[in-house]
């Protein structure tokens, strides 16, 4: 950056210790959590120096990451719209993640009129697309998005090849029947959940989230995880509408890894050691270095003791660790060459971190939202990626896991509709397009 221009990070120390106004600098870089935590000190009616930010006119605000503020009710989406600004961008490869709406927080944030505002939004994009299953909707969005949007992709920039493969591995017979006695108590909630009488109250997803993702767990800790209680009776509060049910839980299963990315911890679990060899196979090679991500700790608790007996070096990087301690850990993996994988929280590390001195990318569980696997996967191929780079993908066959990756499929195929990446069909194909990529 040019001795010229002053630049201030404005976080943690350097926070507390500016007594000068912010428009002394030409750039203050930050982060969605401090913005946010001087937007609740402004709501309770703090007056100090921590409210620099939001007290500031800004010529232009650049939110990096945007997908960030997906969710408009979050109070980092609150936030960032609270600053007062000339101009707003926002930067990210992967503006829709989930649904249609995500782009709603952009365009809000960006004061795109009349779609910042929701009633405009659903009418016009929202209703159209998922109620009435009509194309209009659709191609509205997306004239929309060419009109606001700069797209740069990776053809843009010199990458080497990238290979994508999943690998399908297999359970035992005592896994497979512990996951089957898994599977059917969850079925048996679910069943008595939208069959019952009464309101819905936030227990009964949470509960159905808790079922479903037990199956998930026993995909990666295998028979040696404490007993799954399964026949505990359903708590009360099964909705009327299992229409509204099945909307609601699918809400929960697309939320609880933007809420672990936005609050920045991870899912934790105590399950003892499982081990998937497979994944050990090709690591002896000196020139090869590995990122594995998943979703839980606990899993990168098993495949770090694998990793151990192995004679494997390895290192971490996760949520539950002090900023100085991962920062060292990043540090050494990208300087210590004997350090061979760096086993990352995929709520922690998913995005921000550039980790091109790895060229092999393991994932070892399938997410419920494949954006955050592309931008995991990004943290290794990107630009200063100078060695071919392969991309694994591990799924447990004939388990839910397969259903995650069709659930992903539709995802993808509906940013690739909105961002132009796919053909929208006409008149009934373009219906069967539809109903595919916005069916739960």
């Amino acid at each position: 950056m040019s001795s010229n221009i002053r630049s201030l990070l404005y976080h943690g120390h350097s926070q507390k210790s500016v007594h000068t106004e912010l428009d002394q600098y030409d750039i203050v870089i930050t982060t969605y959590n401090v913005v946010a935590s001087e937007w609740r000190t402004s709501k309770q009616g703090g007056r100090s120096l921590r409210l620099n930010l939001l007290s500031s006119k800004w010529h232009r605000v650049i939110l990096d990451e945007a997908h960030m503020i997906r969710s408009p009710g979050t109070q980092n989406a609150k936030a960032v719209r609270a600053l007062d600004a000339m101009h707003r961008w926002c930067i990210t490869g992967t503006p829709l993640q989930n649904r249609t709406r995500d782009i709603f927080s952009l365009l809000q944030f960006l004061r795109v009129y009349p779609y910042d505002n929701p009633r405009s939004f659903d009418r016009d994009i929202t209703h159209p697309c998922k109620v009435q299953v009509e194309e209009k909707g659709l191609k509205m969005l997306r004239k929309l998005m060419q009109m606001i949007t700069l797209h740069r992709g990776r053809k843009v920039i010199d990458l080497p090849s990238l290979q994508e493969n999943v690998e399908e591995v297999g359970m035992t017979a005592i896994e497979l029947a512990v996951y089957e006695e898994a599977r059917d108590g969850t079925y048996r909630y679910l069943d008595h959940a939208l069959h019952s009488e009464g309101s819905a109250d936030s227990s009964s997803y949470i509960n159905a989230f808790r079922r479903v993702n037990q199956m998930r767990y026993i995909c990666n800790h295998g028979v040696n995880r404490r007993q799954i209680r399964l026949n505990s009776s359903p708590p009360p509060g099964a909705v009327e509408d299992s229409s509204t049910n099945i909307d609601e839980l699918d809400h929960i299963l697309d939320n609880l890894d933007e809420a672990c990315l936005n609050c920045g911890t991870d899912i934790t679990d105590d399950q003892e050691s499982f081990e998937k060899p497979e994944i050990l196979a090709n690591m002896g090679d000196n020139q090869q270095r590995f990122v594995m991500f998943s979703f839980w700790t606990s899993t990168l608790d098993m495949m770090q003791q694998a990793l151990d007996s192995s004679g494997i070096s390895s290192c971490r990087y996760q949520g539950t660790m002090k900023y100085a301690t991962r920062t060292e850990s990043l540090r050494r993996f990208c300087t210590e060459r004997t350090i061979k994988v760096i086993l990352v929280s995929i709520s922690c590390g998913g995005q921000g971190l550039n980790l091109t001195v790895a060229n092999h990318c393991i994932l070892i569980e399938p997410q419920w939202n494949p954006m955050v696997e592309e931008q995991a996967v990004a943290r290794v191929y990107r630009l200063g990626q100078e060695k071919a780079v392969s991309v694994t993908r591990f799924v447990v066959k004939g388990t839910i896991e397969r259903k995650v990756l069709e659930r992903q499929t539709r995802k993808k195929v509906l940013a690739d509709l909105v961002l132009g990446k796919e053909k929208i069909k006409e008149g009934d194909d373009g219906k069967k397009q539809l109903a595919v990529s916005f069916r739960n």
